[in-house]
């Protein structure tokens, strides 16, 4: 028989390359969530757990987005069909724009437990700009928290997992209805995603197709990637010369998801043009 659990619900939003997935990862331990510097590299929701036996706090991370009204609206649609308890929200260091307002603006009408992250401290050059800051970011919305960060050197995580402990200890509910799992064709995708994007960077576009072919079982798993471009120029820019990028590729991807999955692996990748 199963055993009711507490769920929290944890929507992470903000700008495209705050560092929200970077975050994530160091929230839950686990890398499996994308990070890059490419904006918009986190093409649709990622769900990452944090459980124990008696509780689960799931966080949802967004795309990153460039507003506007409609993508906005998207995130308080999120809240409504998830449930969120929480919404956390990042914004980078110093630097606060037009969208930053706008999202404020729109974060003001939502009930919800919101907390905003200052991501990045470790750039801010003179730390004597830092507490103006947060008192003008207070005027700005009553936030129930607001926690200076950085989440690439760790500072302040620690903070964040306590206040969400907190807030989960307060629920009352128990309902077992969230059994979300990281599926092993998903860990393998994101992962060798990722390192296109890492060790390509600017060369290549941040959306790129890829499917896996096959997957056969055979003293180790056998896996077969295709990675799909639209022309030849693309492909020449993942194979590299002499094809040093895509052995590179294949040889972090293979590492990375045998830890992830803990299984011995063959990885094969294949770049092929497909103009559909």
């Amino acid at each position: 028989m199963k055993q009711n659990i507490k769920n929290l619900f944890v929507s992470i939003i903000g700008r495209t390359n705050v560092g929200k997935s970077t975050l994530l990862n160091k929230l839950i331990k686990k890398k499996f969530s994308i990070t890059s510097k490419k904006k918009n590299t986190t093409i649709e929701n990622i769900y990452s757990i944090y459980e124990n036996k008696k509780n689960k706090i799931i966080y949802i991370d967004n795309p990153g987005f460039i507003l506007n009204k409609k993508n906005v609206l998207n995130y308080i649609i999120n809240k409504k069909q998830y449930n969120i308890d929480i919404i956390i929200y990042i914004i980078e260091g110093t630097i606060i724009n037009n969208n930053d307002e706008n999202i404020i603006k729109i974060l003001k009408k939502i009930k919800c437990y919101i907390i905003l992250i200052i991501n990045k401290i470790d750039i801010i050059k003179n730390k004597n700009y830092l507490l103006p800051y947060i008192k003008f970011l207070r005027k700005k919305i009553n936030f129930q928290e607001l926690i200076p960060i950085s989440a690439k050197f760790n500072i302040n995580i620690n903070v964040i997992n306590k206040i969400l402990i907190k807030q989960l200890n307060k629920k009352n509910e128990k309902k077992n209805y969230f059994n979300y799992k990281y599926s092993k064709k998903k860990i393998i995708l994101e992962t060798i995603r990722e390192k296109i994007i890492r060790f390509l960077g600017q060369e290549i576009p941040y959306i790129i197709n890829i499917k896996i072919q096959n997957i056969f079982v055979k003293n180790k798993y056998n896996i077969f990637i295709l990675i799909l471009v639209k022309n030849l120029n693309q492909k020449k820019i993942i194979i590299g010369k002499y094809g040093n990028k895509i052995k590179i590729i294949g040889i972090n991807s293979k590492i990375e998801i045998e830890k992830k999955i803990k299984k011995k692996i063959n990885l094969f990748l294949k770049v092929i043009i497909n103009n559909k």
